[in-house]
């Protein structure tokens, strides 16, 4: 399997983030969520997220090509528990923002670093393609200092 095309595809579905024009939301009956991503450019692959939770969550990301897995990561993290639901949407919001921000060469969720109004992501990865992990976090500015108000592993 060649690596450039798993970057490709993933970079080309990061781009749809903007216009959320790749993807199909599915809710589950367990109370999860599914994504499901096909992107033209790269014939042949799908991507599937699976979400579950709500402050404190975990899910998947398979990459699979002629209905075969080649990539994936799983996933954990949280929300600040004393953030209502309107601050954890405009948060999600802002997050997909950000992950349509990302390094073309490492489309591993979103960029380095990436800044939006008083909202700060970050990501800090190791590895490559074939292996990696990594922590991103957003932080919101309030009265001068960051708040870190999301954290994720993968």
């Amino acid at each position: 399997m060649d690596n450039n095309d798993i970057q490709k595809f993933l970079y080309q579905v990061a781009q749809s983030f903007k216009t959320k024009s790749l993807i199909t939301k599915k809710k589950l009956e367990n109370g999860g969520y599914a994504l499901f991503a096909v992107a033209p450019l790269v014939p042949d692959f799908c991507l599937t997220v699976t979400y579950f939770g709500g402050y404190k969550f975990l899910g998947t990301e398979i990459v699979s090509k002629d209905n075969k897995p080649v990539f994936g990561i799983s996933y954990s993290g949280f929300f600040d528990e004393d953030l209502l639901r309107p601050d954890i949407d405009i948060a999600t919001a802002f997050l997909q923002m950000a992950l349509a921000h990302t390094n073309e060469k490492l489309p591993i969720r979103g960029p380095q670093s990436y800044t939006e109004n008083k909202y700060n992501y970050f990501n800090q990865i190791e590895g490559g393609i074939d292996e990696c992990k990594g922590t991103e976090w957003i932080s919101v500015n309030k009265n001068g200092h960051a708040e870190k108000i999301y954290q994720m592993k993968y």
